[in-house]
């Protein structure tokens, strides 16, 4: 049994994980807390149900064309929408908000407001001892720590991630340096778009693809990356699996219900103790 419900936690761990990597960079990098990162998972649900579902493209296919296409509307949003109040407070607040609400609308005139559900490309199971996992679970965990996996290694050892690494830091001694900020910034929001994207792709023929999912994403980033310390690329994956975990047992145990405030009951234990999370920076 605790097998059994580790393996869940860590499939949902890992999704959180890839909704608040993003978060997290894009923070780090331009200090905004972007409140429209949950739509970019949304849009990546839908992707799925258009190039999948409808247009029967190869899920992979699909799922790598969705997300490269979510990073790209990341990028437009950083340059038409967030460049412009780099360095102020409150003015890239009210834009995420706003981008928000303008993006869930869109959605809902585009896709209606009915969820959607998407049939997997995966079928069977696979035993792992004496429990079992759907190989629909294997994939999107295997994917997922792939997906991780990659930008870890990208922001602890090229050039690029050094820079991403420097400017939270200390951003002018980054610039004095050579960096360019302007270009760090594209690829944070590129790369956050795209795991979000990637993470709403996977978790479509899971679950289901609606146009209010992207609230429930970005709530699910905040607590993931002020758990683990804002900033803290390392803090965001542990916490990330940590919440799944919580909300695993916590479901298995106590119901649904109880599960959903898991993951609030946790971040006030941790930020009572560690007001700057789990690894990283002041929450602020």
């Amino acid at each position: 049994m605790i097998l059994q419900v580790t393996l869940n936690g860590m499939t949902m761990g890992l999704t959180y994980v890839l909704i608040a990597l993003g978060f997290c960079l894009v923070f780090g990098i331009a200090r905004i807390f972007n409140f429209a990162h949950g739509e970019m998972y949304m849009l990546g649900g839908w992707g799925i149900v258009l190039l999948f579902g409808q247009l029967g493209l190869n899920y992979g296919m699909a799922l790598l064309i969705s997300a490269l296409s979510i990073g790209l509307i990341g990028i437009l949003l950083d340059r038409f929408f967030f460049r412009p109040f780099r360095g102020q407070t409150i003015p890239p607040m009210v834009v995420a908000l706003g981008l928000q609400l303008l993006l869930s609308a869109l959605a809902m005139l585009a896709f209606g407001e009915k969820p959607v559900s998407v049939q997997s490309p995966f079928t069977g199971i696979t035993k792992i001892g004496d429990s079992v996992i759907s190989n629909e679970r294997l994939a999107v965990t295997l994917t997922s720590i792939a997906m991780v996996a990659f930008v870890y290694i990208f922001v602890r050892t090229t050039k690029l991630g050094l820079a991403m690494r420097a400017i939270p830091q200390n951003m002018e001694g980054a610039v004095l340096l050579g960096v360019n900020i302007n270009r760090v910034s594209y690829l944070a929001f590129f790369v956050g778009a795209l795991l979000a994207g990637a993470a709403g792709g996977l978790l479509g023929p899971l679950f289901y693809v609606s146009s209010f999912l992207g609230p429930w994403a970005v709530f699910k980033a905040i607590i993931v990356v002020a758990l683990g310390g804002a900033g803290s690329i390392g803090g965001t994956i542990i916490a990330g699996l940590l919440v799944g975990f919580v909300e695993a047992f916590t479901q298995h145990f106590f119901g649904g219900g109880v599960a959903e405030i898991g993951g609030f009951v946790l971040i006030i234990i941790v930020l009572l103790l560690r007001p700057r999370g789990l690894f990283g920076h002041e929450v602020v």
